[in-house]
């Protein structure tokens, strides 16, 4: 419609940029900040990883996630809440510095965590980093805490369609590639002398790491799951390709 002597105004069009201007206008499209108005940090942490949404008129600005590692994952519910919101606050540092703004988390106790006393090693390396900004914490229950707690668990549940469904597809193309067919009857008779590999249920693993099929449509979903979309956020190589590995 851009182009010399092509643009026309038509019902079709009309509808699509109505549905655009719909689109643009609602989440979960990011908003762009507004520093004369209060910020909202929702912070969530779950057995594996962090999850953190600023937001502002129930409008998100900003959200970012992080696997917590096999140490901090060993740690408290109170030690890794009090991590995301450390984690957080680093994150988001140009937004909120000079700010007022919430921070809304599901751990009750972190309420009073200003006039609490210093008792473990954690608060007394992290509370430091609190000075400076002006914020206050609010309790938020965990099924109300929704958008960062999605977030925190985005490595764990990283598939559009339930868990039996997508193995089961992993399965049944596996006995159709050809190269890995010879693998999984070696299997099947233990008669392979590669003991890196392993059969269950169907699905072939190496080294503990399942074998995807050379199938199109199941590499494609793949990278648009850990990638492009919501939960993949557009990491970049580096990352999609730890995500697909791990």
């Amino acid at each position: 419609m851009l182009e010399k002597d092509s643009f026309q105004w038509t019902n079709i069009t009309n509808v699509a940029f109505i549905q655009l201007k719909e689109v643009m206008t609602k989440a979960p499209v990011l908003a762009i900040p507004n520093f004369k108005e209060p910020f909202l940090l929702e912070t969530d942490a779950s057995g594996s990883g962090i999850g953190v949404v600023l937001s502002q008129g129930k409008h998100p600005i900003a959200c970012f996630s992080k696997k917590l590692t096999p140490r901090m994952q060993k740690q408290s519910t109170y030690v890794r809440e009090f991590y995301a919101i450390t984690k957080a606050l680093a994150k988001f540092r140009h937004y909120l510095l000079g700010n007022k703004f919430v921070i809304k988390t599901d751990q009750k106790s972190l309420k009073e965590i200003l006039e609490q006393n210093l008792h473990t090693l954690e608060q007394q390396q992290c509370l430091p980093k609190f000075l400076g900004y002006d914020f206050t914490i609010q309790y938020k229950p965990g099924k109300e805490n929704i958008p960062a707690d999605g977030l925190s668990r985005s490595l764990m549940v990283a598939w559009s369609q339930p868990n039996c469904q997508w193995i089961a597809n992993v399965a049944a193309l596996t006995e159709q590639d050809p190269e890995l067919l010879p693998i999984v009857q070696q299997c099947m008779t233990h008669k392979s002398s590669r003991t890196d590999y392993a059969l269950k249920n169907g699905v072939l693993f190496w080294k503990h790491r399942m074998l995807i099929p050379n199938n199109y449509d199941l590499v494609t979903q793949i990278l648009e799951e850990l990638h492009c979309s919501k939960i993949g956020g557009h990491a970049g190589c580096t990352k999609t390709t730890t995500r697909i590995c791990s």
